[in-house]
């Protein structure tokens, strides 16, 4: 024996002829219009509801709290926009950028440790004997 929601969902899907938007509305308004339907439809998902209440709740916030948009970037000072307009003008070159404006330099990379050096010779080799170029 079906349940009264299988019974409802078929009503609604037949109502709806397959269609599954038009079918969810008319099930939509029949529940609001049966209480005792709600409560069949939401009982399984009730212990979820009501733990995000508390939840919630707990968290001291009523609703979702909404992103703020994103911050905007500082304002340059005019100095430094004037220096990025010359470099963007002929030779630019992307790693001295930071030091003719006048900001601090990339840090260096630290050298390769031996082991790392010879970690990557043999995945080197490896691939050089898979692709046959080394016997």
């Amino acid at each position: 024996m079906a349940s009264r929601i299988d019974q409802e969902v078929a009503k609604a899907l037949a109502a709806a002829q397959g269609n599954r938007q038009l079918a969810q509305q008319v099930l939509l308004k029949n529940v609001l219009s049966d209480d005792e339907l709600l409560r069949e439809l939401i009982a399984p998902f009730l212990k979820a509801v009501t733990a995000q209440a508390i939840d919630r709740a707990l968290r001291g916030t009523a609703q979702p709290v909404a992103k703020s948009a994103a911050p905007t970037p500082d304002r340059i000072s005019p100095a430094t926009a004037a220096k990025a307009a010359a470099l963007l003008g002929g030779k630019y070159n992307p790693m001295k950028a930071t030091q003719d404006v006048g900001l601090a330099p990339p840090p260096k990379r630290p050298a390769a440790s031996a082991r790392h050096v010879s970690t990557m010779k043999l995945l080197a080799a490896a691939f050089q004997y898979k692709r046959g170029e080394r016997v």
